[in-house]
């Protein structure tokens, strides 16, 4: 069963703590969720907690109007270890980036940038979010790569 990059993080925190509203945003095959994921999914979107984008946005401005409406992106490096195309575009809006201990791609480039933050999601309260959002909100919005730096990047990584 594949699974995505966090919507069942996310699902699961909502079953913990069930006030914060969360968006979701991406395709969701059914099969990748508990029955009991679901009921808490369907749940959410009726009480106006969950906001449900079931597709995946094809236009660039539909998904930067999207970012620009969360506090956090949330991706579960666990499912996902390699680097992320959503997280590098809510770094250059500012956007934190949260992410589970797991070893990965945004895990190591969070040593370089602070608005990325491993977090141990489900145990940390809606409290502790807020003031560790707060902090990570100061720091300044990465530069988006341009195409030369895309392919700089890759060489230097193929030589080495």
């Amino acid at each position: 069963m594949k699974k995505p990059r966090g919507v069942s993080l996310l699902i699961n925190r909502f079953i913990r703590f069930p006030r914060e509203p969360i968006l979701l945003a991406g395709s969701f095959p059914r099969n990748n969720y508990s029955w009991k994921q679901l009921f808490f999914l369907i749940l959410g979107k009726l009480t106006g907690k969950i906001f449900f984008k079931p597709y995946w946005l094809k236009d660039s401005k539909d998904l930067n109007h999207l970012l620009c409406h969360i506090d956090a992106l949330v991706i579960d490096t666990m499912q996902y270890p390699q680097p992320s195309g959503i997280a590098t575009r809510a770094r250059h809006f500012g956007i934190p980036v949260l992410i589970n201990s797991h070893d990965s791609f945004l895990g190591e480039l969070s040593k370089l940038d602070r608005g990325i933050l491993k977090l141990d999601l489900l145990n940390t309260s809606p409290r502790e979010l807020k003031v560790i959002l707060d902090r990570l909100k100061k720091y300044p919005p990465i530069k988006a790569p341009n195409k030369a730096d895309q392919i700089n990047s890759f060489v230097t990584g193929w030589s080495q």
